[in-house]
């Protein structure tokens, strides 16, 4: 808490990328979908690599050998997400995550299968952060399919099933039965449950 606030203060940047980093999967966090995805307008010219080093110095996040990958402790995400909540924030960075997964994450066709695996983990967590804003959801439930036709394909049908169902209940109440996008969810669950059931 006492560095989440020093950090807010004396680089609010590194804090906004923190608040990102809490909503993905804690593990193998790529740094191709961070750098600009937090900054605002006011913050043009700010670096992503000194943000990251104000983060890394206070041990809030650590890089892998390679250093293209994130990982944050367990209690260092669960707090930020916590201060975000007190704080009434954590609904907009929700829906920040959710777009950026959307326009991120690939449809679960052969040749996106390397995309899709790396990104996995991640599209699975935006399960958790099913937003109230309509437009949001709407990105949301189509992560959750795109997600699902991957895990289908992986024969992952539990998890399929679990992603597909909330993307169609998402998309009934938002496009109504008859829309191409609900009808496509209507689809792939169908095709889950069938392949389950052999």
């Amino acid at each position: 808490q006492i560095s989440f606030t020093h950090i807010r203060r004396v680089r609010p940047s590194a804090t906004r990328l923190l608040s990102l980093m809490s909503l993905f999967d804690r593990q193998g966090i790529p740094e191709s979908l961070l750098d600009s995805s937090y900054q605002e307008n006011d913050d043009a010219g700010l670096d992503f690599e000194n943000d990251l080093n104000i983060l890394m110095s206070f041990s809030l996040v650590t890089v892998d050998v390679g250093g293209s990958q994130f990982e944050m402790h367990r209690l260092v995400q669960f707090s930020t997400k916590r201060w975000l909540e007190l704080n009434e924030e954590l609904e907009e960075w929700k829906e920040k995550y959710i777009r950026l997964m959307d326009n991120s994450y690939p449809v679960g066709q052969h040749e996106n299968w390397t995309v899709c695996q790396v990104l996995f983990p991640h599209a699975q967590a935006v399960v958790g952060c099913r937003p109230t804003d309509i437009k949001a959801l709407e990105a949301w439930a189509s992560v959750l399919f795109k997600a699902s036709w991957y895990a289908d394909q992986m024969g992952i049908y539990d998890t399929a099933k679990e992603m597909g169902q909330g993307a169609l209940k998402a998309r009934e109440a938002i496009l109504g039965v008859e829309h191409p996008d609900t009808l496509s969810s209507v689809s792939l669950l169908g095709w889950v449950l069938l392949r389950q059931g052999k």
